[in-house]
């Protein structure tokens, strides 16, 4: 079975957290949402991608990303820049040097890929300005411990407006709130 654009893709390879599914970005999926200022709030939404990731990786281990219906394998140019078909695992590339959190970015009709570390991730309450560091437990998953969010009642009801907050690469960027 060919790849179609769209199918699963996991992240495999020494040094990563094998299996990971990557998300497939769609218009459905993925809105920047509005930063405190009513502007967007993704620094980085105009790069062409279709799949993202937050995942671990070990600093220069060479990993690929595997297509679930077929026998498709992708990995990074060293450099991060770019995604390309490979015919084995033993091809894939090593683009990160340092240990840590990435945010991988890439879209495979076009080639174009972006790497770059998540420096921090918190949950940010708006009503008291609130923020609470989260940790990275794998996979893609940040928690916050004992986290006790109190509602604040208002005239117009409860203040229930939180999200969260990414420095990603060095720039600040919201996440999960996704109206006015």
């Amino acid at each position: 079975t060919d790849f179609v654009d769209g199918d699963p893709l996991y992240i495999d390879g020494q040094g990563t957290e094998a299996g990971q599914q990557m998300a497939y970005i769609s218009g459905s999926y993925y809105n920047p949402g509005i930063d405190n200022a009513g502007g967007e709030a993704d620094a980085y939404k105009d790069e062409d991608y279709k799949y993202e990731i937050f995942t671990k990786i070990e600093g220069g281990s060479k990993f690929y990303f595997r297509s679930e219906f077929s026998d498709a394998l992708y990995t990074l140019s060293n450099n991060g820049s770019k995604v390309t078909k490979i015919e084995s695992a033993d091809a894939a590339e090593a683009p990160v040097s340092e240990t840590g959190i990435y945010r991988i970015r890439f879209n495979i009709a076009t080639g174009s890929a972006y790497v770059v570390s998540v420096d921090k991730a918190s949950h940010f309450f708006c009503w008291t300005s609130k923020e609470t560091e989260m940790t990275y437990e794998g996979k893609g998953v940040w928690v916050a411990k004992d986290l006790n969010i109190s509602l604040v009642k208002t005239d117009w009801g409860f203040d229930e407006r939180y999200k969260f907050r990414f420095v990603i690469g060095g720039v600040q960027q919201y996440y999960g709130r996704m109206d006015s």
